[in-house]
């Protein structure tokens, strides 16, 4: 039984035992003796149970510290693998992001990504010779391209390069198949930053003192198209050299990418290079 029970009984006694004192008092030693010892006993029970009881007391309150300090470790811990968690999650998002970009990585240096390739020319006395570049992070695979010389299909009649790019399929098919002066080179692989020649040069298809050339790309990673014109400068007489690199094919419509233009090109009356 709990102590707090026996002290309440024990308390209740010496409260019987003190009425009756007080009702019917004693009037023989040996009844004096008995009232005095039971006093006594109930008032050393008493105080043996309010002892026993403040230890008990004592000892659960120490208990409960002790619960509620392992109840904060234990929040702190929590707290703490919460933070842990949410930093590897954060960690593995990375990761994640990380991955997704390296296989991006991955494909773009296998189709080529957004690098383009375009044609840098060299003039020589009687043709035009040059080289392929790559303009991008990425190297260009599988490249077929075309050089049409055109000056002979627009000799005479000053067509623009816009003219010529809106002209129609159908006006425009009798010249493609073939042109007269085609010329085609294959590129298996193309890395950033060099200068790969093409194979031979391209004779000038007339005498004139202006070439027109065509030059479409066809890779792994798209379609491109390039218009080179080359003008002689008549002051110095020299050949002079300015191209246009477009994304997509003359024909199907095209945005332009790339321009280049010598400083010494011819220019208009209002001081713009004579594209023409």
């Amino acid at each position: 039984m709990r102590a707090d029970i026996w002290l309440g009984m024990v308390t209740v006694f010496m409260a019987v035992l003190g009425g009756i004192v007080s009702a019917h008092a004693p009037t023989k030693t040996w009844h004096k003796i008995a009232y005095v010892s039971a006093f006594v006993l109930a008032g050393a029970a008493s105080i043996w149970l309010v002892i026993r009881i403040s230890n008990e007391n004592a000892a659960a309150n120490i208990e409960l510290a002790t619960a509620i300090k392992n109840l904060n470790n234990s929040t702190t811990s929590i707290a703490s693998m919460t933070a842990l968690n949410t930093q590897l999650q954060g960690k593995l998002l990375q990761q994640g992001e990380t991955i997704a970009a390296l296989s991006k990585e991955n494909i773009a240096a296998v189709t080529g990504g957004s690098s383009y390739p375009y044609f840098e020319p060299n003039i020589l006395a009687t043709a035009m010779d040059g080289t392929i570049r790559i303009e991008g992070r990425y190297p260009v695979q599988e490249l077929v391209v075309v050089v049409d010389d055109v000056t002979e299909m627009f000799e005479g009649e000053n067509l623009s390069d816009e003219t010529i790019r809106a002209l129609s399929k159908d006006e425009i098919a009798p010249f493609r198949v073939p042109f007269k002066y085609a010329t085609g080179f294959s590129f298996p692989f193309i890395s950033p930053g060099t200068f790969t020649p093409i194979p031979s040069p391209i004779p000038f298809s007339g005498k004139g003192e202006r070439h027109l050339y065509h030059v479409t790309f066809n890779a792994r990673n798209g379609r491109w198209s390039e218009r080179i014109l080359l003008k002689k400068d008549k002051y110095h007489y020299r050949w002079r050299i300015a191209y246009q690199v477009y994304k997509g094919d003359f024909i199907a419509g095209q945005s332009l990418i790339k321009t280049w233009v010598e400083p010494v090109f011819p220019l208009l009356d209002n001081g713009k290079p004579d594209l023409r």
